[in-house]
């Protein structure tokens, strides 16, 4: 990955982002190493795993009973966009705003497809800068 110091300011500012957003709605992740690596960056909030909620639809259900907006952080991959699309569609169908585009900017600038290799790469940018 290449990182410049400008490219690590972004990445800092969309890690700050994240973990303000997650304090007020909460982070829709695939499962518990996506989970594991949000909670390793810093995100206080509430994260919902799809994958230990039945099926997507009984999520949403869920979800939008309870909330009015939420994070969509699913994988960039295959699966990840279709779980992703599938949830995002339920959700804005019954109304709740769905925010997938902090997700893709963080990963994009970190260059990974997968959320679970997020905080092995944040730390790693953080390394580079001596960023405490």
């Amino acid at each position: 990955m290449s990182l410049s110091r400008r490219k690590f300011d972004y990445i800092l500012e969309h890690v700050k982002r994240l973990k303000e957003l997650s304090m007020e709605c909460p982070v829709i992740v695939e499962g518990a190493r996506d989970e594991q690596a949000l909670r390793a960056v810093g995100v206080e909030g509430e994260i919902l795993k799809v994958q230990t909620a039945g099926s997507v639809v009984e999520f949403c259900e869920g979800i939008a009973a309870r909330y009015d907006e939420v994070i969509l952080f699913t994988d960039l991959d295959s699966a990840g966009k279709r779980i992703g699309k599938a949830v995002k569609k339920y959700l804005t169908d019954k109304g709740v705003k769905v925010d997938d585009n902090t997700a893709k900017r963080l990963m994009y600038a970190l260059d990974t497809a997968e959320a679970e290799n997020l905080s092995k790469r944040f730390e790693k940018a953080c390394r580079r800068f001596r960023y405490p």
